[in-house]
């Protein structure tokens, strides 16, 4: 198996199985509605944004570039992440190859008042009603990863729970897929998940085919303040960053770069 995409998701479906056997779905979802009044509402803190909406990702390391911090405190990252300015925060919570914890989406809800996005390779309505249940106000959805039937029961199951859907795409007919789905929220990856290769020219090339009205995020790749205003000249809404603030040292003053890209006539 030498496709990462395929790698990601094979270990995600071993995890999700031991999961089930420990917490049956209706247990989740009795948990996941019982903290639906703790819903914070992802869409509109992203269009709600002051400047270029950033999420800021709480991330220890990737396939790509390995380990990115030795030691990882959710807790204080999310403090700082909400004290710099960001709108929301993504949580990676994928253990095999990012070295992630579902434990790490209740640290940082904890830690701040922003909405918490569950970054994962999701692909059932098990793991929605997980990622309510363990403070998520957001799930991802990768297109690539995922049938047309297991993206539409995701978006589906999210709904039971208010949740928000950062549906991911790569390419033109992914973002068909996803238009078709219903996607509000849409993420373009400029990482091509099945190689990890990355270009921001992808959010450029996407972001005339997607529809009104559709909240953009451009994610992956986006590590200095003119990727920001070459993304939202566009028409991007803003971006997600991982491994840039991650590997800063100055996580106030990267975000207040981040922050502050402007377009100029």
């Amino acid at each position: 198996m030498n496709d990462m995409l395929e790698k990601l998701y094979a270990a995600k479906a071993a995890v999700r199985e031991s999961d089930e056997a420990r917490e049956p779905l209706a247990v989740l979802r009795e948990r996941a509605l019982s903290r639906m009044r703790e819903r914070r509402n992802f869409r509109e803190a992203l269009a709600g944004a002051r400047g270029p909406a950033i999420i800021a990702e709480i991330k220890r390391a990737s396939p790509s570039v390995g380990i990115i911090v030795p030691k990882l405190d959710p807790s204080e990252i999310a403090r700082e992440y909400e004290a710099a300015g960001a709108d929301a925060i993504s949580v990676l919570t994928e253990s095999d190859h990012f070295l992630g914890d579902l434990a790490y989406v209740d640290i940082a809800r904890a830690a701040s008042t922003l909405p918490i996005l569950r970054k994962d390779f999701l692909s059932s309505r098990y793991e929605v009603a997980q990622s309510a249940a363990y403070g998520a106000d957001a799930v991802l959805a990768i297109v690539a990863g995922l049938s047309d039937e297991r993206l539409a029961e995701m978006v589906d199951e999210a709904r039971r729970y208010a949740l928000g859907v950062l549906v991911e795409v790569h390419t033109e007919d992914e973002l068909r897929r996803a238009v078709a789905a219903g996607a509000r929220i849409l993420g373009i990856n400029n990482r091509n998940l099945h190689t990890f290769e990355t270009d921001l020219a992808v959010t450029e090339e996407l972001l005339p085919l997607v529809p009104s009205g559709t909240i953009v995020i451009s994610e992956s790749g986006v590590k200095s303040q003119d990727d920001v205003r070459r993304l939202v000249a566009q028409g991007a809404r803003g971006v997600l960053v991982g491994e840039s603030l991650m590997r800063s040292d100055d996580k106030h003053e990267a975000i207040r770069a981040l922050k502050g890209a402007t377009v100029t006539a």
